[in-house]
């Protein structure tokens, strides 16, 4: 069996981070960006519905974590 290295290694350690921890994050339901279970407004989307189904969280954090970057951020416009 072949292990495929991801793109971004410091992305999938942090996906894996949440994925470890659903419980502290949600889906923004917009843009499905993962966010912290406090946040109100999706600094992405400015999407204001969040789902924190942990199961949601975990597939979604694997997912993003396998693939490269897709978004902006503040860091990026730096």
């Amino acid at each position: 069996m072949s292990s495929k290295l991801p793109a971004n290694l410091d992305r999938f350690l942090r996906s894996q981070e949440i994925a470890a921890a659903p419980e502290k994050y949600a889906v923004c339901t917009l843009c499905e960006s993962i966010v912290t279970a406090s946040t109100q407004l999706c600094p992405n989307c400015h999407g204001y519905r969040m789902d924190p189904d942990p199961r949601l969280v975990i597939s979604r954090a694997l997912v993003l974590g396998h693939r490269e970057q897709s978004t902006v951020t503040p860091a990026d416009l730096r």
